[in-house]
């Protein structure tokens, strides 16, 4: 039973950090459109999720 209910919550936050990653991309894409190039220069030195990682 402890087994099924850790998979449970595995898939859960898989499923979330997925969905983390679809908006990230969606909203890099809205961004971009508004603010162009000043957006492109600032993506450049910023992570999108985790300082260091991604």
């Amino acid at each position: 039973m402890t087994q099924i209910r850790f998979l449970a919550f595995a898939v859960l936050v898989l499923c979330i950090f997925i969905d983390y990653l679809y908006r990230i991309h969606e909203e890099d894409a809205a961004l971009l459109l508004a603010f162009g190039d000043s957006y492109r220069s600032y993506c450049q030195h910023t992570e999108r999720l985790v300082p260091w990682l991604y």
